[in-house]
């Protein structure tokens, strides 16, 4: 595809929309959040997003700690992944020995998903891992196009605490958390969305279509040969040692902090490059620059660093106060942290 194609449709394009796309060019999976009382405006612009940008079908799950693993998974199959549907019940499906043929949405969006049982957050790291889901009657596999985006209500107890659980968490590339005043256009446009008494559904299943070239009104569509496009050009960003160097010694210093427990695996450092390359991309050059490196770190890190608590500081053991450390580290937080290092570590000229 032209390159000017490609930066005038990415340059139209909202947070939540780039979010999508960026996920979508990694093969990965990501964690949006949000304030609390922006959930469900931000799930119906997810849903008009993967409709209407990327023609893709979708289920919006309504996740509480009453959600059980037959409605977890029921709640992700159509009949028709093609076409969808909405409806005000869980998808039907035949028993007695037929054979369940329902499929697996191209888009999950799990709202409030750290509210569920362990069990079921289990069984999405499995889905994630294996690409497949059991149900009482079949095994389901996803879909070429598959992504998993758990949407989560921000506020000052889940800030500071680990939303999910640790083996899954490592497993979403990135995150991305979106204002209120961030605007949600798709959805103040569109007439289509659900009506307060259909909004409460457990799961809603809109009618996906077809990739093509024409433009709508102010909503060109994404077309699959473009994020195939630009998949193969952040393969082939080129990465100078210097840079290199920049963005590992990030890694470290994000380790050696002293407001960080935890988060900063192997698994993070991996899908560190990996974004940062398709944010290269996604910019239009071939080549990975500091600017994109930070900027990729606060997208990978922000959903995985575990703040420390004043109580395990190390600094303890060598005589510091209890009370001292506890008010550096009031009401820190992982966004706060990851400033603090990029402004920490040398930028290479």
């Amino acid at each position: 595809m032209d390159a000017f194609v490609i930066q005038d449709l990415v340059s139209e394009l909202t947070d939540l929309e780039l979010a999508i796309l960026l996920a979508l060019i990694c093969q990965g999976h990501c964690v949006i959040e949000t304030p609390v009382v922006n959930v469900d405006d931000v799930a119906g612009e997810l849903a008009l997003i993967c409709q209407n940008r990327f023609g893709l079908s979708y289920a919006v799950l309504d996740c509480s700690s009453r959600t059980s693993i037959d409605n977890f998974s029921n709640s992700i199959l159509v009949s028709d992944a093609k076409r969808g549907r909405s409806s005000n019940a869980l998808p039907s499906f035949q028993t007695g020995g037929q054979f369940d043929e329902r499929k697996i949405v191209n888009v999950v969006i799990a709202k409030n998903f750290h509210k569920v049982s362990s069990d079921i957050q289990i069984q999405a790291l499995e889905l994630i891992r294996s690409k497949r889901i059991f149900t009482r009657t079949s095994i389901h596999i996803t879909q070429k196009t598959f992504l998993f985006v758990p949407l989560i209500g921000y506020d000052d107890i889940v800030q500071r605490t680990v939303r999910l659980n640790k083996h899954l968490n490592d497993f979403f590339l990135f995150s991305h958390f979106h204002e209120i005043d961030a605007g949600l256009p798709n959805l103040e446009g569109d007439e289509g969305w659900p009506s307060d008494d259909q909004a409460s559904v457990s799961s809603v299943v809109r009618k996906s279509q077809r990739y093509n070239d024409h433009f709508h009104t102010n909503n060109r569509q994404v077309p699959e040969q473009m994020i195939l496009h630009l998949r193969l050009l952040s393969d082939a960003v080129s990465v100078s040692a210097e840079v290199n160097r920049y963005l590992h010694n990030i890694v470290v210093f994000l380790r050696l902090n002293r407001a960080v427990a935890g988060g900063v695996s192997a698994k993070a450092t991996k899908y560190f490059m990996i974004v940062a390359k398709s944010l290269a991309s996604m910019h239009g050059i071939n080549y990975l620059t500091p600017s994109v490196v930070c900027l990729a770190a606060k997208k990978v890190y922000r959903h995985r660093i575990i703040v420390a608590k004043p109580e395990d500081d190390r600094s303890l053991q060598y005589g510091s106060h209890l009370s001292s450390v506890t008010m550096i580290l009031k009401d820190i937080d992982p966004d706060q942290i990851i400033d603090a290092v990029i402004s920490e570590v040398e930028v290479p000229i």
